[in-house]
C-alpha cells in the first residue's frame, strides 16, 4: 500500500482538544465567571401532577441580595425543539407535570442567597391524579396531562408494516404475539447542565451553555424572549457528556438570559 499524498486525509490526526481534555486545562460552562456575575437558581415542584393555586415570592424578593425573581406568568410564550410540539414552558404555568419541573427562577449575588430565597417562595398546589402506567394512560376518567378535561392520555399512536407482512406470516416457521413495553430513560452525564447569560451595553444577549443544539436554543431564545435573532449569540461550550441529553432546548437557559 502507497502513503497517502494528503496531510489530512487518511492520516490519524489527534483531537484537537485532546491535550486540555487530559490535562484538565478545558474550561466548561460551570467553570466560566464573568464580572459582578449573579447566581441563578430554579425552584423545582415537589408534585408530579398538580395545579398550581397561588405562588408567593414576596418574601423571596424583599432577601438582601437577590437581585430577580420569575415565575411562569413572566415566561409565557411555549417553545420546543419541534415546530409540532411548542408546549414547554420555561416555568410552570397554572399546574405541574412531573417532580422537578421548574416553578420559579431566582438571580442572587451568591449560591447561599439564591438557595435561601427558593426556600421563601411559597407554592401552593392543589393534587390531581398522576398517570405513571400504561394501563393508567388508556383510562378515559383521568385528567389530561395536556389540555382540559378528562381522557386517554396518549401522546401518539402508530401501526408500522413494512413489506407483505401476511406473505411473511405464511413463510413463517414460528410467529409470535406479544406486547412489549420500554420505560424510559434519560441520560447521566457527569458534566451538569449550565448556562451563563450576559448583555452588552449594546443590548446584545450572549448566553454560553453546555449545549448540543445551538442553533435550536438560538432559536428558542428569539421566540420566547421576543428579541431579534440578529442580538442574540449563543455559544456552546465544551460539552463534559451529552450523550443526546443536551439536545433540547432547557428552560434554565433561558431563565438564566430572562433573569
Amino acid at each position: 500500500m502507497t502513503e497517502t499524498p494528503f496531510s489530512v486525509i487518511g492520516r490519524r490526526l489527534p483531537r484537537l482538544d485532546a491535550v486540555d481534555q487530559t490535562t484538565g486545562r478545558i474550561r466548561y460552562a460551570d467553570d466560566l465567571t464573568l464580572p459582578g456575575m449573579l447566581v441563578g437558581r430554579q425552584l423545582a415542584s415537589t408534585h408530579a401532577h398538580a395545579l398550581i393555586t397561588s405562588i408567593d415570592t414576596s418574601r423571596a424578593e424583599a432577601l438582601e441580595g437577590v437581585r430577580a425573581v420569575l415565575t411562569g406568568a413572566d415566561l409565557p410564550i411555549t417553545y420546543g425543539i419541534l415546530p409540532i410540539s411548542q408546549d414547554e414552558n420555561v416555568f410552570a404555568v397554572d399546574r405541574v407535570r412531573y417532580v422537578g419541573e421548574p416553578v420559579a427562577g431566582v438571580a442572587a449575588v451568591d449560591r447561599e442567597t439564591a438557595e435561601r430565597a427558593l426556600d421563601l417562595i411559597d407554592v401552593q398546589y392543589e393534587p390531581l391524579d398522576e398517570v405513571v402506567t400504561l394501563d393508567q394512560a388508556f383510562d378515559d376518567d383521568r385528567p389530561l396531562i395536556h389540555g382540559e378535561g378528562f381522557g386517554k392520555n396518549v401522546h401518539r399512536s402508530a401501526a408500522l408494516e413494512f413489506g407483505d407482512v401476511e406473505e411473511g406470516f405464511a413463510s413463517a416457521d414460528h410467529i409470535r404475539e406479544d406486547i412489549f413495553s420500554f420505560g424510559g430513560t434519560t441520560h447521566a452525564a457527569l458534566e451538569t447542565h449550565a448556562a451563563l447569560a450576559s448583555y452588552g451595553t449594546d443590548g446584545r444577549l450572549t448566553l454560553r451553555s453546555s449545549t448540543q443544539i445551538p442553533h435550536y436554543l438560538h432559536r428558542a431564545l428569539e421566540k420566547v424572549l421576543e428579541m431579534p435573532s440578529e442580538r442574540i449569540r449563543v455559544i456552546a461550550t465544551p460539552v463534559g457528556g451529552g450523550f443526546g441529553g443536551k439536545t433540547d432546548p432547557f428552560s434554565h437557559e433561558i431563565a438564566a438570559a430572562k433573569l
